[in-house]
């Protein structure tokens, strides 16, 4: 499965988070801010003292903070908790193997526009377009290892589903992947408790036929690896 490696991390012990994209960490005894890439809330491994994995800024970047946060250390696990990552997975699968469930199509192009909705990739077979939808997961449920989104109700995430379950409807392709940016996950569902609407669109999405799969990764101070599909259960 694809990998993609980490470079110059530097380690520090989280300290809180100022903003959706904003925190501070500890690191050499220094309080400094840090990009978090990633807007969901991740409350649950976002713990003040947790040990974290950066990335520093490039040295002539005029950035307001010198640290990118890439990952959690949550006792013995990592998990990523960069949003793009997931995205760059796909990307680099794609430009070796592709996925089994997927087998036959070909990565046509990134952000792909379809009406309102821009669509992270589009598939090609033939004469045949598949939209995809990539999505990132850091929560799991520590009582039954269901990885689940969204951690935030999402409005967009909505719109989405909605979007790619009429193109299905209509006779075409669609597809989404959750990635679980962590290797504890057993299965993934969606998070019905922070946003019925999105588990119910999810649920119409399966009933119609859009592909929806969900990988889990390891991940390590080396860097991330996509693994092994886990089971969908909505």
């Amino acid at each position: 499965m694809s990998f993609i490696p980490y470079c110059h991390t530097i380690r520090g012990k989280f300290s809180r988070r100022l903003n959706r994209f904003v925190a501070e960490v500890c690191v050499s005894g220094e309080v400094v801010s840090v990009h978090v890439p990633s807007s969901g809330r991740m409350t649950d491994i976002l713990a003040p003292g947790a040990e974290v994995l950066l990335r520093p800024a490039p040295v002539h970047s005029k950035r307001a903070t010198r640290f990118t946060l890439l990952a959690v250390r949550w006792d013995d696990l990592y998990i990523s908790v960069d949003a793009s990552l997931p995205n760059r997975l796909f990307r680099e699968i794609f430009a070796t193997a592709g996925l089994h469930e997927l087998k036959g199509w070909l990565l046509e192009r990134s952000e792909y526009t379809m009406g309102e909705s821009r669509f992270d990739f589009l598939l090609r077979r033939n004469d045949l377009l598949c939209p995809v939808e990539v999505k990132s997961v850091t929560h799991v449920d520590q009582t039954d290892g269901a990885a689940r989104f969204p951690d935030a109700p999402t409005v967009r995430g909505k719109r989405h589903v909605r979007h790619l379950t009429s193109l299905v409807a209509a006779g075409g392709s669609a597809a989404i992947i959750f990635v679980v940016q962590r290797n504890d996950a057993r299965y993934f569902s969606p998070y019905a408790q922070i946003d019925p609407g999105f588990a119910a669109e999810l649920r119409e999405a399966q009933r119609q036929g859009v592909t929806i799969l969900a990988y889990r990764c390891e991940v390590s101070p080396e860097g991330v690896r996509l693994t092994k599909p886990i089971p969908i259960v909505i």
